[in-house]
């Protein structure tokens, strides 16, 4: 019963809220590389809105439709992509656009890099508890049982 109890408590530890961790992490990946696609076709010589409509049938998903409905102008701006605020900025300090909407894939491209370190600094710390319920108690089952066993089939207990 222990054992039972061990695991399911070392899968909700370990597993948590997966379906809303991926989607998360699956827009955060959809957006770097919406804005990458978006930077790329702007080098490339695309215009603002043709970039983004390239770069939006390319990635698909939510950002896809979320950039659409920005380009048509039916987004209020709350739920565009995070690339319509930068190209509002540098329209209005006349920047260069290509650069602005490079330097923003940058540096999303680092923030994602960083969260998986930090991910992976969390990892063992999480492992702890699965280790000690789950792993150590198998190990001195397997190597303690053996013996006691002998002992008592040897002594006649």
């Amino acid at each position: 019963m222990m054992v039972l109890v061990a695991v399911v408590a070392a899968v909700l530890i370990l597993v948590g809220p997966l379906p809303l961790r991926r989607r998360l992490r699956a827009d955060a990946g959809d957006e770097v590389a919406f804005t990458e696609l978006v930077a790329m076709a702007l080098t490339a010589g695309h215009g603002f809105d043709a970039a983004v409509l390239v770069a939006a049938s390319a990635v698909g998903g939510s950002i896809a439709e979320r950039a659409r409905r920005a380009v048509r102008g039916r987004d209020s701006g709350e739920e565009a992509p995070v690339v319509f605020a930068v190209a509002v900025r540098a329209r209005a300090s006349g920047a260069p656009l290509g650069d602005s909407v490079a330097q923003l894939a940058e540096g999303l491209r680092a923030e994602r890099m960083e969260s998986a370190r930090l991910a992976a600094r969390r990892l063992p710390v999480r492992l702890v508890l699965p280790l000690t319920l789950l792993i150590l108690p198998g190990t001195v089952l397997l190597t303690v049982t053996p013996v006691l066993l002998g002992a008592i089939e040897r002594f006649a207990l």
